[in-house]
């Protein structure tokens, strides 16, 4: 599991690129404050390697708590 923040200058944004590893997954997705929990806002792109990756854009200056789904299941 790991998380990537990029800030950009000229947005009030931060760009996070959220990944897990789970080779023997067939979905997964993060969920959050920042998308109201709901898995269908937070789905991940599985990579041949067998990570979930996925990058979003949240309001910067803020915290949030969140957890990834893989199939079904709260990590």
């Amino acid at each position: 599991m790991a998380i990537k923040k990029q800030f950009i200058k000229s947005k009030p944004v931060c760009k996070v690129t959220f990944s897990i590893e789970a080779k023997e997954a067939n979905t997964a997705a993060v969920v959050g404050d920042f998308n109201n929990w709901n898995p269908s806002e937070g789905e991940l792109s599985k990579l041949k390697n067998g990570t979930f990756k996925g990058l979003f854009e949240v309001p910067k200056d803020a915290s949030y708590e969140y957890k990834y789904v893989v199939d079904g299941t709260y990590v």
